[in-house]
């Protein structure tokens, strides 16, 4: 009987750097897209986070019988410029009263106890390029004193201890929310608006939308009639 004969031929060198070549290329295309895509994956995950404090504040103001407040400390006035780091900052602090505090603790609660906030680790969000919570390229957008909340403290959306929340009827849109903005640095950089905007309202209900092809903007929420006029 004949015996096969199976060739044994191998890749020519020229052939395995063409292959090589191949898949370099193609890494670098993946690797370009992935770090485009990584400041809007960060700032979603940005603005899911500030959601979810916005829904601990409310839950907090209910268990404690006193009012929370989340407020915006610090954010970005040239989104646009990635020259610029990315900024954004809000703390969230548990008030001494059910209504009309006079005395605000950054969480973890401690003031009431020695009269001094000495304790603030739970309590401020810091996205910035040097905070604790760095988001690359991502800022908070906002322009200070929009949100006029009550008792003269700008800036602040307060809970009370139903879960509603207690600011005047001009801290909210037309639509009926008070909204925030996380920006995508490097895409508004482009001229492209692709944020993620956090919308709160009346009632404390949060709702996630990006600027582009926003799903929520048009549904209302409530009247201006049915917000706080202290």
């Amino acid at each position: 009987m004949r015996r096969k004969r199976f060739s044994s031929r191998g890749f020519t060198l020229l052939e395995l750097m063409v292959v090589v070549a191949i898949i370099g290329i193609l890494s670098a295309l993946a690797g370009w897209q992935v770090q485009a895509m990584l400041p809007k994956f960060r700032s979603k995950a940005a603005a899911v986070e500030f959601a979810k404090y916005v829904d601990f504040c409310r839950m907090t103001a209910i268990r404690s019988n006193k009012e929370c407040k989340i407020t915006i400390l610090s954010s970005d006035a040239t989104p646009s410029d990635l020259s610029g780091a990315n900024v954004g900052s809000y703390s969230i602090s548990l008030g001494n009263l059910s209504y009309s505090s006079t005395a605000w603790d950054i969480l973890p609660e401690d003031t009431f106890e020695d009269t001094v906030d000495d304790d603030q680790t739970r309590g401020i969000i810091d996205i910035s390029a040097s905070g604790a919570q760095k988001q690359n390229k991502v800022s908070i957008v906002y322009t200070s004193g929009d949100i006029s909340g009550l008792y003269g403290l700008a800036d602040s959306i307060i809970f009370n201890p139903r879960g509603y929340v207690s600011n005047t009827a001009s801290d909210f849109n037309a639509a009926g929310y008070i909204e925030i903005s996380f920006a995508n640095k490097l895409a508004l950089s482009e001229g492209i608006n692709d944020s993620f905007v956090v919308m709160i309202t009346k009632t404390g209900m949060t709702r996630l939308d990006n600027t582009i092809g926003r799903r929520y903007s048009t549904l209302l929420s409530g009247t201006s009639t049915d917000a706080s006029t202290d």
